[in-house]
């Protein structure tokens, strides 16, 4: 097979809609390929169908003026049709079919600073060498130790926090061609695998995180903010764990599986066998493996809610992290080793022992305020960073492009602010109930979408007034609620006919009214009740 050939190709102000629609796309894999087709002076007169082509988006102007997109690199497509001028002055029409983009486009001083080492190797390359000025859309890329096109494709990857395992998932035959910059680049042999010399950009955050407060602050909501703006959506891996969750679930464990065989006459047979299973654990740590140059991310909501060491297990032991890695390893037993040297055996890893690697990192929410929950011990504790979530936090949260704290609801037939009423009452539950925070509401404890004149009535019985009656101020009802109804179902109709007259003398009403629909003439708040 002969090699792969490359150009570079800058679309420049007659590609203006494309440049756009690409730099929209989300970086990865496209499938399917987007197609556009550039016309263009100045083509070499040896450009063949299935070359492969760097993608550079260019100006809409030659004056220098800054554009709307990051210009640079930002994809590798590979020509699908060239229709070439009768001179070299000439149109010609060239057809392209974008595989893969770039999370961000990479200009010159991005290549530099990301991969350093690596320039060297591509500096006579068009578009990015150091002396490189030409304005020809299309360039031919002439193989040269100083042109090294794995080399840059690799500090592409590195500089827009992008998978060079997804450019080979599109492109096979590009594996080597990275395995080949890479080698130049490291200047040692490399085992390659699954590209297996990239390195995961730092995330500024710990890997062994856990996010606490209060129920509806918003934990998981922050999470998953943080986890977006940090991995790709493909390497988040989400669980939750309960009373009955078990380390063989998150861990993995010897089961049976069902394989259908060939019965011998045509047909086909259900038969049993046993192997061993992996968890959502040894998933992650697989993929975090297999793919060093991502990070991949293990979200377990709700931690504490099942009890922690026993479905950590001794896994337990590789929460200690020394430079992003597990401190101390621990050892394999017989049929996870074997299954994971199924998986991982042509990566030249040891199998006989496990450790977490730098690029696999384990967030989680917990709630102390749940009934049932199990505790944690103190050495478990201290193998985690933990980030509390105050009672207020996610209050002034963008919901569809309104802000949660502008929410307003009816109750009783009067227009208030959730989040006010919200306030209220946690004020009452801390002053005369004299309950501890991880009790109160937070913004999120009635979901957005609850929020709406057909749902927020309802909602609020089934939760918020639940929630206080047989959990939060069980043992506060004579404070909590007006006149100290004997069952729930006398709370909620207490609610339905007065909406916040439900609630106790010491609810404190002001603050709660919309537009002042709840004041009376002379600009006050209607009596309790």
């Amino acid at each position: 097979m002969s090699a792969p050939k490359f150009v570079t190709l800058r679309l420049g102000k007659d590609s203006v809609t494309d440049i756009k629609a690409i730099d929209a796309l989300p970086g990865g894999v496209q499938s399917p390929p987007y197609s556009l087709t550039v016309v263009c002076k100045q083509v070499p007169r040896t450009l063949e169908v299935g070359t492969y082509a760097i993608i550079w988006l260019g100006s809409d102007n030659s004056k220098g003026m800054p554009t709307s997109w990051k210009q640079g690199i930002r994809a590798i497509a590979r020509i699908k049709q060239v229709e070439l001028g009768e001179k070299h002055n000439d149109d010609s029409s060239i057809g392209i079919s974008i595989g893969y983009i770039f999370k961000s486009s990479i200009d010159k001083i991005g290549l530099l600073e990301s991969y350093p080492s690596a320039y060297t190797h591509f500096s006579e390359a068009p578009l990015v060498g150091l002396n490189d000025y030409s304005n020809q859309t299309i360039r031919e890329i002439d193989p040269s130790p100083r042109s090294e096109v794995g080399a840059l494709l690799s500090a592409c990857g590195r500089a827009s926090a992008s998978s060079l395992d997804g450019i080979v998932a599109v492109y096979p035959e590009l594996k080597e061609v990275i395995r080949d910059g890479l080698k130049a680049v490291d200047a040692s042999p490399i085992e390659i695998g699954d590209l297996k010399a990239a390195v995961a950009p730092e995330i500024t955050e710990p890997r062994n995180l856990i996010f606490f407060g209060a129920p509806g602050t918003g934990k998981s909501y922050q999470l998953n903010k943080l986890a977006e703006n940090n991995f790709d959506a493909e390497c988040i891996r989400r669980v939750t764990f309960y009373p009955d969750y078990t380390y063989a679930q998150f861990v993995g464990c010897f089961k049976p599986i069902s394989d259908e065989t060939d019965d011998g006459d045509g047909g086909s047979k259900i038969a049993i066998t046993y192997r061993y299973v992996f968890g959502p654990f040894l998933e992650t740590y697989l993929d975090a493996v297999k793919h060093p140059e991502r990070n991949y991310l293990l979200i377990i909501e709700e931690i504490n809610r099942a009890n922690p060491a026993s479905v950590f297990g001794d896994v337990f032991q590789l929460l200690d992290r020394k430079g992003g890695m597990s401190e101390y390893a621990v050892v394999t037993p017989e049929e996870m080793r074997k299954q994971l040297e199924k998986e991982l055996g042509g990566l030249g890893c040891d199998t006989s022992h496990l450790a977490i690697p730098a690029n696999m990192y384990l967030w989680a929410t917990m709630n102390s305020a749940d009934q049932g929950v199990f505790p944690m011990d103190t050495a478990f504790k201290r193998r985690w960073d933990f980030r509390y979530i105050g009672i207020d936090d996610g209050e002034g949260a963008d919901i569809d492009g309104e802000r949660l704290n502008e929410k307003v609801v009816t109750c009783g037939g009067r227009k208030v602010y959730w989040n006010e009423l919200r306030k209220a009452i946690n004020r009452l539950m801390i002053e005369d109930c004299r309950l501890n925070e991880d009790k109160l509401l937070g913004p999120f404890f009635l979901s957005p979408d609850s929020l709406t004149e057909e749902r927020f009535g309802r909602a609020f019985k089934d939760k918020v007034l639940l929630y206080l009656y047989e959990d939060a101020g069980k043992m506060k009802r004579k404070d909590l609620f007006w006149d100290y109804p004997v069952t729930y179902s006398q709370v909620c109709a207490k609610f339905d006919a007065d909406g916040e007259g439900v609630f106790g003398r010491g609810f404190d009403e002001r603050s709660i009214w919309a537009d002042g629909e709840g004041e009376t003439d002379d600009g006050t708040a209607p009596s309790e009740g």
